[in-house]
């Protein structure tokens, strides 16, 4: 029997992550950095969450190794730069303008820390990043936009609910299209959290008891890099 999908709730919030549930921020701070590597003068995003609401963060940088020259460097200031503010639940999202630069290969370390004069200047997280040779190729998941995507139909007595999990860099805008053979697709957009997560919960019209062959498609971008990612729904049993 033929299925109407229709949106019926988007689940999108600062604290989402992959399982179909919104969570409270960490109570330890966490910097994610994407990508996690990159040829000197690429645009690095930070992102995170549990650090103190409403607060300006100084962003610290550095490399060792071979290219132990390089550093962290945004609008020509070197070191340590003024970084983002944090919202109301400490999270922030996608923060750019930094690079490193310096003679690869090298390891390097992004800080974030209170500023100056603010337990002075207490580190609160710090994430990775590897600055890779020029002509070098990145990894897979630097050079392109790695998206994971997880499509469940649940049953219930009422009808039938579809949750949708994507997984991508922080800050990224995703659409998705939700397509169904012989029916008129259906497209939206969702921005990912500061986690890369982001959740949609899709209300499926009574009447639907067999195998469907509905299948999400994402295409997401951040800046110049891109990716795309497919699922199709796995149905399985619910309750009420």
């Amino acid at each position: 029997m033929r299925s109407r999908l229709i949106a019926a709730a988007l689940a999108l919030g600062v604290g989402c992550v992959p399982g179909m549930r919104a969570t409270a921020s960490p109570q330890q701070p966490r910097l994610i950095v994407a990508p996690t590597e990159g040829h000197p003068g690429d645009v690095i995003y930070l992102s995170g969450g549990g650090f103190p609401p409403h607060t300006r963060l100084d962003i610290r940088g550095g490399c060792g190794g071979r290219g132990s020259g390089s550093v962290l460097v945004s609008h020509g200031a070197a070191v340590a730069i003024p970084g983002p503010t944090t919202d109301g639940h400490g999270q922030f999202v996608a923060y750019n303008g930094l690079t490193f630069k310096g003679t690869p290969p090298s390891r390097c370390t992004v800080q974030a820390s209170l500023p100056a004069g603010k337990a002075s200047g207490k580190t609160l997280a710090s994430a990775s990043y590897t600055v890779v040779a020029p002509g070098r190729p990145l990894g897979v998941c630097a050079a392109h936009m790695c998206l994971t995507v997880s499509a469940v139909l649940v049953r219930l007595t009422s009808g039938v609910q579809g949750n949708v999990a994507i997984k991508g860099w922080p800050g990224a805008l995703a659409g998705v299209t939700v397509a169904r053979p012989g029916s008129k697709s259906e497209h939206m957009q969702i921005r990912l959290d500061w986690e890369g997560a982001a959740t949609l919960r899709l209300k499926v019209a009574p009447g639907l008891r067999k195998g469907v062959a509905e299948r999400v498609a994402v295409s997401a971008r951040l800046g110049r890099v891109t990716g795309s990612a497919s699922a199709h729904f796995v149905v399985v049993p619910g309750g009420r």
